[in-house]
């Protein structure tokens, strides 16, 4: 057998140990970068990424797809598309990607399915985001579209500088309530759903003298 994971870097820890648990399997897993990715069309559909056929695998795992601008991601993710309708099995598919990837999209979902969530705002309006600031006391400002946890920025209704430099760049802002955090020390709960299941879950500790608990950012499993 032979799986693709998706990776931007190699030195991954998430994705070596996906590697390795297909290796226990006795399974083949190359890396791929989708920025080596490349799609022919006509006589046939042909698409290879570091120079595999990605169509012959036996399966993809997308740990990230990695970007360089807009267009590229849609290039990406359009890409994940055509091989799940091609019949390739893709962890997560193209849908769930979608979903996660998308803060706006996850909020609404988990809003949809009744899970508690913080309260949420996303406006292009710097008088609603100011607004909402102010309400809230402090809050949280994540990218729309961001992972590993970098960009975070804690704002208050007395230094809102900057909640003018995210909407300046990107022209939107994703806001949350901050939720203070009743251990010791700031964390969160990653839980892993397969199926509709949960199979596992882990406490994310944030390292000392910091609220943010991603373990690309020093938080501790």
């Amino acid at each position: 057998m032979r799986f693709g994971i998706v990776v931007t870097d190699p030195d991954d820890w998430t994705a070596r140990a996906i590697r390795d648990g297909f290796s226990r399997l006795g399974a083949e897993s190359p890396f791929l970068n989708f920025s080596q990715l490349a799609a022919r069309i006509g006589p046939g559909l042909h698409i290879r990424g570091n120079g595999i056929d990605l169509v012959g695998l036996d399966g993809l795992v997308v740990r990230d797809l990695g970007r360089s601008g807009s267009v590229d991601v849609a290039f990406r993710f359009e890409t994940l598309s055509a091989l799940q309708q091609l019949g390739l099995p893709i962890v997560n598919p193209p849908s769930a990607i979608s979903r996660a990837a998308n803060k706006f999209a996850t909020s609404i979902a988990l809003h949809q399915a009744g899970i508690p969530h913080p309260k949420t705002l996303v406006t292009t309006s710097f008088e609603a985001a100011s607004k909402f600031v102010s309400e809230q006391g402090r809050a949280v400002t994540k990218p729309l579209f961001g992972y590993k946890g970098r960009d975070l920025a804690l704002l208050t209704s007395e230094d809102l500088h900057p909640l003018r430099e995210v909407l300046a760049s990107s022209g939107v802002v994703y806001l949350q309530e901050f939720l203070e955090s009743t251990a010791p020390s700031p964390r969160d709960i990653r839980v892993f759903v397969v199926g509709g299941q949960v199979a596992g879950a882990i406490y994310r500790v944030a390292p000392p003298g910091s609220w943010i608990s991603n373990l690309s950012q020093g938080g501790a499993p």
